[in-house]
């Protein structure tokens, strides 16, 4: 092909390419600018649920896409090829007959047959060159249809301009919207809801309050559609210390419902309360654990019966209706809350060991809160009774007198009983010389080895002690006591000690003289009942012969 008439064959595809791209920016624009004009109208009118918008957003960039592909990349990409280039400018010049379309195609490889004349063709490619040369090319691709699209275009986009300047306030609000931003649809009226999706407890009351700014109406109304397929109207007046506040109370809610509020020229969206049952306990385990010193395995307990060793501790695994955020333990009587561990698959168990204490628990209760944040009331309370461990009892059974006498070489002996709700754990003897002065008591402790746990609920012991060991003289008076312990090492231990008893330390013929006393005192006890016994067997046989 002649380098002239091919140089001006890609000028016009040039220039039919600019022209394409120019008309398709200008038809893409004013597309553009009416799409979003008409949903913003069309969301401002009905006020469009997100998911509409969202999917006329989507319709919006498709169609977009298909206007710039349309007018732009197709032109580009599938253009008119050198033919219809050639062909375009025949039917503006007809004085170029078919010169120009045979220059064409007589110059690709083999368009000449065999046998056809070479020369003939180079002759028509010169001649159509010649006629080319004054000939301007691009004048074909006419640019009245980009005019008038461009100036369509500046219309449609100087009108929207105008119009969005003119609602600016408005028409930014909706514009943000139809980008998905969550605003509400601007209106005369505003109204504000602090919160969109609310829970409440079944039975509870909820409060519907709305906030209003712009023109302030003297009154609204409230709809409601209940999850059972129940409507009702409310009307909603504004608050006596605020006009611009709308409040309305629905009592006692038994079941989810969807609302919307209308003020003015201004409908909310369907807004939802979700009324959910409070969590409440379904099953609770108790187990007592004992202290070690008590020496017994862990035992459940009824929860009708919570009889509690003081100082030891319960295990309580707690199951709740519902999924639970937390839980916990409160303490009845000492008003203390303890925080469970959650568990379970569906959280719905929470355990804890508690100490016991001594005093001050009265019962148990437990306060939940579920996934919801909702609370559980009225909660059943496990009455609790408490045992505390009690010291032991201490009785000396032996000697009768707290002021004896004895001689050196004689053993002082000492029975006693003892008895503990769960065993004695120790016994200890003290004794000291009374007449040594600050002398310090010293402590022998018995020795209880071997002994079975039932004796040691009530031990009967008797110990003797050398009182010669303590190296006392005539004269000298021993003090001794008993102390007896219980093996509580939590809150005790506990203890109790006798009373104190004393021996006076004398020489064998004292004692010998207050033995023989003690036998003369017996014998004259004797003497007397003896005669006594004797008077009521007269009186009795006289009373009998005056009856004959």
């Amino acid at each position: 092909m002649s380098e002239l008439i091919a140089a001006k064959i890609v000028s016009v595809r040039r220039k039919h390419g600019n022209v394409s791209v120019a008309r398709g920016a200008f038809a893409g624009l004013a597309a553009l600018v009416l799409m979003i004009g008409l949903e913003m109208f069309v969301d401002w009118v009905w006020e469009l649920p997100t998911v509409l918008r969202a999917a006329m957003l989507v319709i919006d960039v498709m169609a977009l896409g298909w206007v710039l592909f349309q007018a732009t990349i197709r032109p580009l990409v599938w253009g008119p090829d050198d033919d219809e280039i050639a062909l375009m400018v025949e039917r503006e010049v007809p004085s170029l007959g078919t010169r120009l379309i045979a220059a064409v195609q007589l110059a690709r490889p083999g368009a000449v047959q065999a046998g056809a004349s070479l020369q003939l063709a180079r002759a028509l490619i010169i001649q159509a060159e010649l006629m080319a040369q004054s000939i301007n090319f691009p004048d074909v691709v006419k640019t009245d249809r980009l005019a008038r699209t461009a100036l369509l275009s500046a219309l449609i986009l100087f009108a929207g301009i105008g119009s969005f300047a003119w609602t600016q306030e408005t028409s930014v609000e909706l514009l943000k919207r139809t980008f998905l931003v969550d605003v509400p649809v601007p209106r005369k009226t505003r109204v504000a809801i602090p919160t969109t999706e609310r829970v409440i407890a079944i039975g509870d009351p909820i409060s519907i309050e709305a906030v209003v700014s712009g023109v302030i109406p003297p009154s609204g109304g409230l709809d409601i559609a209940y999850a059972s397929g129940r409507k009702l109207w409310y009307p909603l007046e504004p608050t006596a210390d605020d006009s611009r506040k709308f409040l309305r109370t629905i009592e006692n809610v038994q079941e989810s419902f969807s609302f919307r509020l209308h003020l003015n020229d201004s409908t909310t969206s369907w807004l939802k309360v979700r009324a959910v049952p409070r969590p409440a306990v379904a099953a609770v385990e108790f187990t007592m654990i004992y202290p070690p010193y008590i020496k017994l395995p862990p035992e459940h307990k009824s929860p009708g019966d919570l009889s509690l060793l003081a100082g030891g501790k319960l295990s309580l695994n707690v199951k709740s209706t519902k999924s639970l955020k937390s839980a916990a333990v409160r303490l009845v009587g000492g008003e203390k809350d303890i925080p469970l561990a959650l568990g379970g698959k569906k959280r719905n168990e929470a355990t804890v060991i508690i100490d016991i204490p001594a005093r001050n628990l009265s019962g148990l209760s437990f306060p939940l809160v579920d996934d919801d944040s909702i609370t559980s009331r009225n909660e059943t309370v496990f009455p609790v009774d408490l045992i505390p461990d009690r010291e032991p009892t201490l009785r000396i059974t032996y000697p009768d007198r707290r002021d004896d006498t004895a001689t050196v070489v004689a053993p002082l002996q000492v029975a006693f009983e003892a008895t503990d709700d769960f065993g004695v754990a120790k016994v200890v003897l003290w004794r000291k010389l009374e007449t040594e002065e600050n002398s310090a008591a010293k402590a022998v402790e018995l020795d209880l080895a071997g002994v079975s746990p039932e004796e040691l609920r009530h031990l009967v012991r008797r110990h003797e002690f050398d009182i010669s060991s303590m190296k006392p003289t005539e004269g000298s008076v021993v003090e001794y006591w008993l102390e007896v312990q219980d093996g509580n090492t939590v809150t005790g231990p506990g203890k109790v000690v006798s009373e104190h008893y004393k021996v006076k330390i004398v020489s064998g013929l004292e004692k010998t003289a207050e033995l023989l006393n003690r036998v003369n005192d017996q014998f004259g006890t004797i003497d007397f009942l003896t005669q006594d016994q004797e008077k009521l067997n007269q009186s009795l046989g006289k009373l009998i012969m005056e009856k004959r």
